[in-house]
């Protein structure tokens, strides 16, 4: 029997020019507790499966990678207060491994991050710190309308850019408890993706084109240059990635340059919904006319087609997170990756569109667009809100119902028993009793 790695709850993944996989580290949950996995194994279209090394005594659970002709480098994301961390070094051509210490010449700071945790069974929003990514423990606590359909949302400090229908809306957050409308920057199209850049710099992708807006002042937006008009070519979704802008449009993928928007490299697939980008791979959804369908390929230039599938989605969703690619298809969530026989590969997973989609971290609460609505979940003490469908402290029930006969099986054998308006007992006027 050919040996398998451990399950668990992320793995570092990383390819080579030549079709070398590299999989290693990670962490599963075992009895509740993150137990970290620091082993190595390779795969290769001519030799398949191999481990390399186990027990390593380098921490492998987050890893970014380097790699160059002769070797391979896993270099250990370090926290926000030490000033060295662990690498890992992987000879190419003998598979001969290095452990050492290496040196940071200044202290990273890194923010909490919002992350999907992935216990192979439910995949769920949360925010990444200290090395584990910690599940929302109030999803949905609330929502704010905006009084248009909400297509994206991206932010800066305690900013909060919304994309609508006909314009980009600022808000100030800085009290999750309201949502302050400071200015909107009429667009008339619609805004479909934001990107926010270093340097005072927004990009956002609409139906028209594309516009590149200063955010230097905090509660107004203003236009730089001239807007990037695309007539009858909607552009979906923009980020950026390696010093260029990647945007998906009705053609295809384009990668353009972020100052002039001058095209890079461009495939025309179809329409480009959606795309992610992780491990030097994109995965993009599109559809056309006649058929709709995920390309995986190389993201540098998307010459190389690497895996592909024909899913149709009325409503669909892609991201990325510890190195894997997700997909939300018509409310099923599925994590993928391509397979050396250019297939995909699935795994069904028990999640949330909402989950998945764009969102902006701040102070703990993060933000997502929902229809009309920007909701808010948190790992932030909160009080009970009645009718969130949420059972917290001093709540008897929110939002569910029970079987009379569970309620009370003294007086009920039929029906359900709601709970009331204000979550402090059960409304039992659905019940009943048969007399049986």
């Amino acid at each position: 029997m050919v040996a398998k790695p451990l399950p668990r709850n992320f793995v570092n993944i990383s390819t080579t020019p030549d079709g070398v996989i590299y999989l290693l580290g990670g962490f599963n949950l075992y009895n509740g507790i993150p137990t970290p996995i620091n082993d190595v194994w390779r795969y290769s279209p001519s030799g398949g499966l191999e481990q390399l090394a186990e027990n390593l005594q380098i921490d492998l659970y987050k890893t970014f990678t380097i790699i160059d002709d002769e070797t391979i480098k896993f270099i250990t994301q370090p926290q926000s207060e030490e000033t060295t961390t662990s690498m890992l070094t992987i000879d190419r051509a003998s598979d001969v491994l290095a452990e050492r210490t290496i040196t940071i010449k200044q202290k990273i700071t890194a923010p909490p991050s919002y992350c999907l945790n992935d216990n192979d069974d439910i995949l769920e929003g949360g925010t990444f710190i200290g090395n584990i990514c910690t599940p929302f423990t109030h999803p949905w606590y609330k929502q704010y309308s905006i009084g248009s359909t909400v297509y994206s949302v991206a932010g800066k400090g305690d900013r909060l850019y919304v994309g609508t229908g006909s314009a980009i809306k600022v808000y100030d957050i800085s009290d999750p408890n309201a949502m302050v409308l400071k200015s909107t920057f009429t667009t008339n199209k619609t805004v479909y993706d934001l990107e926010v850049a270093d340097g005072d710099i927004m990009y956002a992708a609409t139906s028209g084109g594309i516009y590149k807006l200063n955010t230097v002042n905090p509660d107004t937006l203003s236009i730089i240059g001239s807007f990037y008009s695309t007539p009858y070519n909607y552009q979906y979704r923009i980020q950026l990635y390696n010093g260029n802008l990647y945007v998906g449009d009705d053609n295809g993928i384009n990668i353009r340059n972020p100052e002039n928007f001058a095209r890079v490299a461009y495939v025309n697939i179809g329409s480009t919904m959606d795309f992610a980008i992780t491990n030097g791979e994109i995965a993009m959804y599109w559809d056309d006319f006649w058929s709709s369908g995920i390309d995986i390929r190389d993201v540098d230039n998307l010459a190389t087609r690497k895996a592909w599938d024909y899913p149709y989605c009325s409503t669909g969703e892609l991201t990325t997170d510890h190195g894997a690619f997700y997909l939300s298809c018509d409310g099923y969530e599925y994590r993928f990756a391509g397979l050396p026989n250019t297939y995909i590969d699935y795994t069904e997973l028990d999640g949330d569109m909402r989950e998945m989609q764009e969102n902006y971290l701040y102070n703990g609460w993060v933000y997502i667009p929902d229809g009309n609505k920007v909701k808010l979940s948190t790992n932030n003490t909160v009080p009970a809100i009645c009718g969130n469908g949420i059972i917290e402290p001093g709540e008897f029930c929110d939002g569910n119902s029970e079987d009379c006969a569970m309620v009370d099986p003294t007086q009920w054998d039929s029906g359900s028993a709601i709970c009331n308006s204000t979550c402090t007992a059960w409304d039992n006027g659905d019940c009943y009793d048969s007399g049986c």
